[in-house]
């Protein structure tokens, strides 16, 4: 009986490293926040701010897509190692908007809002531009149209 006993307390172990958790511990008891949460959080600024055109996902978000769910998290990848967490997000930007800006408010806002709302100290927010979004309006400009005559 006590081999079964700590062979399922193993197989749990595993899944609460797997699952991807926040745990704090209050006078009151343990308070367990998934990373989704964070993730959720880091979304809502990184879609809020303005000059990010969209959040671009991998291929699981493109899958969920696909089965006809919207993923409120796309772009947002959080790791946790050794109590230390980094949040990745990958974006597009506006033409125009200064990058460096961009991503230093994204990571100073997010930063913030994690901390305010779970208590939970980012190690870092690691911005990925993957590429960058083009107006309608920017090709009727004189520039726009000075290479193509």
């Amino acid at each position: 009986m006590s081999g079964e006993h700590g062979n399922t307390q193993g197989k749990k172990d595993k899944k609460q490293e797997i699952s991807g958790e926040q745990v704090r511990t209050t006078k009151y008891g343990d308070i367990r926040m998934d990373d989704d949460v964070i993730a959720s959080i880091v979304a809502l600024v990184v879609s809020g701010t303005p000059g990010v055109a969209a959040m671009v996902g991998g291929m699981t978000d493109g899958i969920t897509e696909m089965l006809g769910k919207k993923s409120a998290t796309k772009g947002v990848k959080v790791e946790t190692t050794d109590g230390a967490t980094r949040v990745g997000v990958a974006i597009t930007v506006d033409y125009g908007i200064p990058i460096p800006d961009l991503a230093y408010t994204i990571q100073k806002e997010a930063a913030e809002q994690v901390k305010n709302m779970t208590g939970v100290l980012l190690h870092g927010v690691d911005v990925h531009v993957q590429g960058v979004q083009f107006n309608d309006n920017h090709n009727d400009t004189d520039e726009g149209r000075a290479g193509k005559g």
